[in-house]
């Protein structure tokens, strides 16, 4: 079995060497490491919960940090750049690494960040490691 370190530094090689990786503006961090105020566009993954049995399951919180963009004197999401991100995390879904299923666990969300003016694509990965 797998511990949450191991699932997280396999989650953060798969992300980073991902087409959403590559094509990522900013970096990917592990939780709590993304520098304070940061501008990036930044991923921030996260293990959220974990079953161990032969076959372990579990989701992997995923965030990507989107830089709101001007529109008609105030600043607003960047919906197309968010569209190309989310269309980038089936790069992650339709491939499987290092022995994981991994699959969208409910509809991504996007949240309003007004205080640094950003949005926040919010996605919850589910997988699936059998453990031999």
């Amino acid at each position: 079995m797998k511990t949450a370190v191991q699932i997280e530094r396999d989650f953060y090689t798969i992300i980073s060497q991902s087409q959403l990786g590559k094509e990522l503006k900013g970096k990917v961090y592990r939780k709590e490491m993304r520098p304070i105020g940061s501008q990036e566009e930044d991923l921030i993954l996260s293990l959220l919960s974990g079953v161990d049995d032969q076959v372990q399951t579990g989701v992997v919180a995923v965030s990507i940090y989107v830089k709101d963009i001007p529109f008609e004197g105030r600043l607003v999401r960047d919906t197309e750049r968010i569209g190309e991100l989310l269309e980038l995390v089936n790069s992650i879904t339709e491939n499987y690494s290092f022995g994981y299923v991994i699959s969208n666990d409910g509809t991504p969300s996007i949240i309003q960040l007004e205080d640094i003016s950003q949005h926040v694509i919010s996605i919850r990965l589910y997988f699936e490691y059998l453990n031999l």
